[in-house]
């Protein structure tokens, strides 16, 4: 076991850099994608004069996914400071 000290060593070592890097990645995909189904639904409306609710699904499930990442964020950081405490003793570097 380690002792206070040298966990809080290892606890300021530890980084979650991948996780921030994957929900920023996460997060530009789904405003690319949101961009192209908006594009998409204006020219399907432009082109057949009639409005496509499938489109319309896949932007409002788009921009709920966008929108869950954010809140999902914000509650990971409020509930990751007790967890690193606790398994920074049984962290293997």
């Amino acid at each position: 076991m380690l002792d206070d000290s040298e966990a809080k060593g290892r606890l300021e070592n530890c980084s979650f850099d991948m996780l921030v890097c994957s929900v920023v990645y996460g997060v530009m995909f789904g405003i690319v994608a949101l961009i192209c189904l908006v594009v998409l639904e204006v020219v399907y409306v432009v082109v057949f004069r009639s409005f496509n609710s499938e489109i319309f699904a896949c932007v409002t499930f788009v921009i709920g996914t966008i929108l869950g990442s954010f809140f999902v964020q914000k509650k990971e950081q409020s509930l990751i400071s007790p967890i690193r405490k606790m398994s920074a003793r049984f962290l293997p570097y």
